[in-house]
């Protein structure tokens, strides 16, 4: 079986991925701040959902939530508010898909972009399959919660996109029991075995391979795929220190945050799990700072939006992370050498 080797510094989980916790916390009348300050996190930030956390921080993490919400299943309970949301680009590829074998190709495929701190697997025999779900070398080892919200998030997002629930047969838990199993048995409804080793393994019939799924559009599944190729890209190349690899990281990730507003350079390192200091002296190597590039960055998209019309002024500016409008104002002239209005006048009279 295939060994994946990282060293603690680079082992991360995205927060989209984690971000069902946070959302059940709050369904339960809960203040999130605490786990938020665990993670290093402001609520601004809850709206990058690739932003890259540090996988040894998830133990504590479920053990806060469980003393928030004095709940011993927390993992469980959080795993069943996962949505395809949560998983970023594969949720959406997952919706190009026309049976359950093809989710199977791409949970293996672009897995490490929710997370590098496990793997998958999935084992074929003549009528069963199992999913191998192991910690890598350097991980820490798997714990109850988050053992059980990984499984409750993967059942309850497969039988979503089923139609049905889609129960497994067997589930191998690398940890201790709980005392009273009672809602474990109740939701996985299959055997439970509580063993040792570092490893998960989830038993399910075979012909859930060639299960039909609800909603499938593979209309626009290559564009996709090769999205995600080209993030499994980037991913590789945040780690090196090559700058030429991460500034289109840097760029994609400022366009996409822009307009949920300005990304600060602290979120754009903790995304990257670098330094602010190792960042700057990576756009130092490109003779920019962090304030350039955003500038940049807003001024290209600027080119593009203003020249659509069904765009207010005002909409623009939101797309461009301004708060106000007097901002995006000055920013524009700076940039054309006209107001936005002045701008809009003399390209629609060019045409």
């Amino acid at each position: 079986m295939l060994e994946t080797k990282h060293t603690e510094e680079q082992l991360f989980v995205s927060l989209g991925y984690i971000s069902p916790l946070l959302q059940f916390v709050r369904l339960q009348g809960k203040p999130i701040e605490p786990l938020l300050n665990l993670l290093g996190l402001e609520e601004s930030d809850l709206n990058c959902s690739d932003l890259r956390l540090p996988d040894s921080v998830i133990d504590e993490l479920y053990l806060g939530a469980e003393q928030l919400c004095h709940d011993p299943n927390i993992g469980m309970h959080a795993g069943q508010c996962m949505g395809l949301s949560n998983i970023g680009i594969i949720g959406h590829l997952i919706m190009t898909c026309t049976k359950a074998s093809q989710i199977m190709s791409l949970h293996t495929r672009y897995q490490t972009l929710q997370g590098n701190g496990a793997f998958s697997e999935y084992v074929i025999d003549l009528d069963k399959v199992c999913l191998h779900f192991r910690r890598v070398e350097g991980a820490q080892p798997f714990q109850r919660h988050y053992s059980e919200f990984c499984l409750a998030g993967w059942i309850s997002l497969i039988s979503l996109v089923a139609g049905k629930p889609m129960r497994p047969e067997l589930i191998e838990f690398p940890c201790e029991p709980p005392k009273d199993m009672h809602e474990q048995l109740a939701f996985f409804a299959c055997e439970l075995k509580y063993v040792s080793g570092n490893e998960m393994r989830i038993h399910f019939p075979r012909h859930y391979l060639e299960h039909a799924l609800m909603g499938s559009d593979s209309s626009v599944r290559e564009a996709l795929e090769t999205l995600a190729k080209q993030r499994l890209k980037e991913l590789q190349g945040s780690f090196s220190n090559d700058s030429d690899l991460l500034l289109p990281h840097v760029t994609r990730f400022v366009r996409d945050a822009l307009p949920h507003g300005l990304p600060s350079i602290e979120t754009m390192a903790r995304h990257l799990s670098i330094s602010v200091r190792s960042l700057q002296r990576q756009l130092e190597i490109e003779s920019m700072t962090y304030k350039t590039l955003v500038d940049g960055v807003r001024r290209e998209l600027c080119g593009h939006y203003i020249l659509n019309y069904d765009l207010s002024l005002a909409d623009v500016a939101l797309m461009l992370g301004f708060s106000e409008q007097s901002s995006f104002q000055r920013a524009f002239k700076r940039w054309f050498e006209v107001t936005p209005g002045e701008y809009r006048l003399s390209k629609k009279e060019a045409d």
